[in-house]
């Protein structure tokens, strides 16, 4: 509605095609995209660089460019789901082996970590290069900024402790809000809720996006979550439908967020709220 704007979603390419741009293979046969370890190495064996001529890369940035010339601006598209730091490793090296290596060989995943950072920087900054005369950035979750911004998200968290988020990804997170404008943290799933804390005292960070999972129930439900975020000064980002949004809102005080994107078969039962709520009609067709 108000905030409609036409976009293409590159999500297509899987999540965490990073590490895909750092020698990882990519499998789409079964219409779906994973990454696997292109080679059975130890991590001690395993370097990433961010290639500029690897095959995906270079389709992606081909698309880009058609799509900047063909739209001229009228059409935004979106960031690939570069993933997080540590997802890209676990493509990398297997996820049961980095699991190990937290804890055997920390100091090669430390390095590992710090080469995976400065490649997914080196990968926006190329992709935003491209995309610059679009006049706006946007990716996976639809959301519109006029400059650098993202979702982070450390989905390998979900396994790890405390300590081990504080050594290995608190640090990339923190960077990562100092060196874009707006950025929203994808909290997925309640294993990750152990990291909240942690999460919300990074200062930059702006707005938390949190994903309940499978099988749970819905925003209304996680009232203590989303306040906890709310005192910690963040924004909230709420995935669930329009009745489940607007209770949230109620209960929580009317505080603004960002929303997930709204089917237009909600239009009309979202209009009725925010008349019933005070908000002004005319936010466009």
């Amino acid at each position: 509605m108000g905030d409609a704007y036409p976009s293409v979603n590159f999500d297509a390419f899987g999540p965490g095609v990073l590490a895909a741009f750092c020698g990882a293979r990519l499998d789409n046969s079964s219409g779906r995209v994973w990454f696997w370890p292109a080679e059975d190495k130890p991590i001690s064996g395993i370097h990433a660089v961010y290639d500029p001529e690897n095959k995906w890369v270079k389709r992606i940035r081909d698309i880009y460019r058609a799509g900047v010339s063909r739209w001229e601006g009228r059409v935004i598209m979106g960031m690939p789901d570069l993933g997080g730091i540590l997802d890209a490793a676990a493509s990398l090296v297997g996820t049961e082996n980095l699991l190990y290596a937290l804890i055997d060989e920390p100091e090669e995943v430390d390095r590992l970590v710090g080469e995976l950072e400065t490649a997914w920087h080196a990968a926006y900054r190329d992709f935003a290069a491209v995309l610059a005369p679009q006049g706006g950035f946007t990716d996976w979750n639809g959301l519109l900024s006029k400059s650098p911004a993202y979702v982070l998200q450390c989905d390998f968290c979900y396994m790890i402790g405390q300590e081990a988020f504080r050594r290995f990804v608190l640090g990339t997170l923190r960077r990562d809000t100092e060196k874009l404008t707006h950025t929203i943290y994808h909290l997925d799933g309640i294993g990750e809720l152990i990291h909240l804390d942690d999460i919300l005292s990074l200062p930059r960070l702006n707005a938390v996006q949190w994903v309940y999972g499978a099988g749970k129930p819905g925003a209304r439900h996680w009232l203590d979550v989303y306040r906890k975020i709310m005192d910690a000064g963040k924004q909230i980002m709420i995935i669930d439908g329009v009745a489940e949004f607007f209770d949230v809102w109620r209960q929580l005080g009317g505080t603004p967020y960002a929303r997930w994107g709204m089917p237009a078969a909600e239009r009309d039962r979202a209009l009725a709220l925010l008349r019933e709520i005070g908000i002004r009609e005319d936010i466009g067709g």
